[in-house]
């Protein structure tokens, strides 16, 4: 599906809106499907509207093998703004029991990673994103860990075999952007597993290891974070930057073997 799009007008552009239980999208390309118009809400690569059932046990979004590109000469064609190209990852109507998403190309001009998603068991793994910039109006992560009002045990979210990279930082705001972010109910977090494992990851404004909300009286107690290589910048006008995680000392488990490289800024342009 290519060039869909609308302009000036306060509407959204999917290739599918759907509704169903299961949810197999694959072996798709996807191109410049933009709506163009400052007022926009969104323009989302992965969307699934609701599933007609009582509970979310069986409702189950498989994104895999599929292809997502917006061009920035898209917007010199249409005579629009480059920020107007900015796409979401992906958005969930209603709670899921697993969604998986893997083995996808995403090269884009910016990009929201979106960091809360009612989802129970969640796999972001062997993908390959490149973007400009990342969308500077809401909080960005990697792994969005969202846990529930009634969380199994067997909550798990994992991150594996990615390769992430950003070519420069967006304006700066109040949002955070961290590979791992933490919502939810905070009593309920303990339950669940945290895998993020074997993933390249080059965004020059990282925030954050782990963010969250609730800051130190988050409590985790199955992590690992493992074999990781991020590359994030300092600020040309400070000597250091500290990797925010605010939540490391209630890590019940932490497996930390990570290569991080901290460049400054200022030597990178």
């Amino acid at each position: 599906i290519e060039g869909l799009h609308a302009i000036d007008l306060s509407t959204v552009v999917y290739d599918a809106y759907l509704s169903c239980i299961s949810l197999d999208y694959e072996n798709n390309y996807w191109k410049n499907n933009i709506s163009f118009s400052p007022t926009a809400s969104s323009n989302l690569l992965m969307k699934s509207k609701f599933a007609h059932k009582d509970d979310y046990h069986g409702i189950n979004r498989i994104y895999r093998n599929n292809t997502y590109i917006v061009e920035k000469s898209y917007a010199d064609i249409m005579g629009r703004p480059y920020d107007e190209l900015w796409v979401s990852l992906g958005s969930f109507m209603r709670e899921m029991d697993t969604v998986i998403i893997e083995n996808n190309t995403i090269d884009v001009y910016k990009l929201r990673m979106n960091a809360s998603q009612p989802i129970h068991n969640y796999t972001f793994n062997n993908n390959e994103i490149h973007a400009y910039t990342v969308q500077e109006t809401a909080h960005n992560c990697i792994l969005p860990v969202s846990t529930l009002e009634h969380p199994a045990f067997t909550d798990t979210y994992i991150a594996k075999n990615n390769k992430i990279s950003f070519d420069t930082s967006s304006p700066i705001t109040e949002y955070q952007n961290s590979l791992i972010r933490v919502t939810g109910r905070r009593n309920e977090l303990s339950r669940v597993k945290i895998i993020f494992e074997n993933n390249s990851v080059v965004w020059p404004d990282l925030d954050a290891i782990v963010s969250s909300a609730y800051g130190a009286s988050t409590v985790l107690r199955d992590v690992t974070i493992d074999n990781n290589t991020l590359e994030t910048y300092t600020p040309a006008v400070t000597t250091a930057k500290t990797l925010y995680s605010g939540i490391y000392s209630n890590f019940g488990k932490l497996v930390y073997g990570n290569s991080i490289s901290m460049p400054s800024l200022a030597s990178a342009q």
